[in-house]
């Protein structure tokens, strides 16, 4: 079975897009599947925790670093600097690739009040058992296709197959005809194409048979980022909660006639234009089926002893995992319409 591997590609965003593009190639050249959240506002609490569920997703991590700190949390420590603790608190091996001192390097790229803190950081990236200096993208490239085969010879992380390769690859479809019966071990070969979000939450619990907790955890967690994000942007901060804070977030209107927008959601589902039929009934239709989950999924289970099997709670984290990707899609919707 060809197993593929995970790999977080860190580094600041403005100064290395040309070289994380070649990473993001190289990765794929040998491969394997490249994950980076540069594209994420790290600085918004959400959005790193959903970086934290990538990484500890992730079998392999990489930074790459030049003359930029880049931005930095509360505390004064980048992102990039916090991706990189992270994984080492995981335990995923780290490959390091730093700027050459003398490389020829832009001097608008050059984060010269940030160099005490960059250089610190460098060190310690130094002091992990691989690291490589680059002075060119090429070299960098070089760098990162031998470290990272080398890496995966001498150490073989869990990784992922095809459902179809592998001993179990039959189950799924086996169990689709009926009701979805069997215990954990039927669904291990799947976790692969759930939501990382949901599948941190989840699986341990799946895997420990608390399949009620493994669901009630997944849709309580789904309603915590909503409720932070709908904080965070419509300003409220009385405590909505359920259908009530669902509808509120995601609710929008428009001329039934003139189908022009006469209040757009304060958190979108959809990155299509709700002036479209399409649009206006995706946001609303899954406005929904957040809210439908909440008080079906949810709260049934935060307040009684529900006992039920593990072919249910898949299929409720599948359902999870489905409304997270579109939650993630309307996010990054928002975030470009106001850039």
């Amino acid at each position: 079975m060809a197993k593929k591997y995970q790999v977080f590609i860190s580094s600041t965003f403005e100064d290395l897009k040309e070289q994380r593009d070649a990473v993001v190639k190289a990765v794929l050249q040998l491969g394997h599947l490249p994950v980076g959240m540069e594209m994420f506002n790290a600085g918004d609490q959400t959005q790193w925790e959903t970086i934290k569920s990538y990484i500890d997703s992730s079998d392999y991590y990489l930074v790459v670093l030049a003359h930029r700190y880049g931005s930095v949390d509360a505390n004064g420590i980048s992102y990039t600097e916090k991706e990189y603790d992270y994984a080492g608190e995981q335990g995923i091996p780290r490959l390091g690739f730093v700027i050459e001192k003398d490389a020829t390097w832009p001097a608008d790229q050059v984060e010269a009040k940030a160099k005490k803190k960059l250089d610190a950081f460098k060190s310690k990236v130094g002091s992990t058992r691989v690291i490589n200096f680059w002075n060119t993208t090429d070299k960098l490239i070089h760098h990162v296709t031998f470290s990272l085969s080398h890496e995966i010879a001498r150490n073989p992380r869990t990784g992922w197959v095809r459902a179809t390769e592998t001993p179990s690859g039959s189950h799924l479809a086996a169990l689709a005809g009926s009701a979805i019966q069997g215990t954990s071990d039927d669904f291990c070969y799947y976790w692969p194409i759930i939501h990382p979000i949901v599948r941190g939450i989840a699986k341990p619990r799946f895997e420990n048979h608390l399949y009620a907790d493994a669901v009630e955890s997944t849709f309580k967690e789904i309603t915590h980022l909503i409720k932070e994000a709908y904080k965070r942007v419509s300003g409220d901060t009385r405590e909505r909660d359920g259908d009530d804070l669902m509808r509120k977030a995601f609710s929008c209107e428009r001329d039934n006639n003139t189908h022009v927008l006469l209040r757009a959601p304060i958190l979108y589902l959809t990155d299509r234009d709700l002036a479209t039929d399409s649009g206006y009934s995706v946001q609303l239709g899954y406005m929904n089926l957040f809210a439908g989950a909440v008080r079906g999924i949810r709260n049934p289970k935060a307040h009684a002893n529900i006992v039920i099997d593990a072919g249910e709670a898949w299929e409720m984290i599948v359902l999870g995992s489905h409304l997270m990707r579109m939650w993630d899609r309307g996010q990054q919707y928002a975030r470009s319409l106001s850039a």
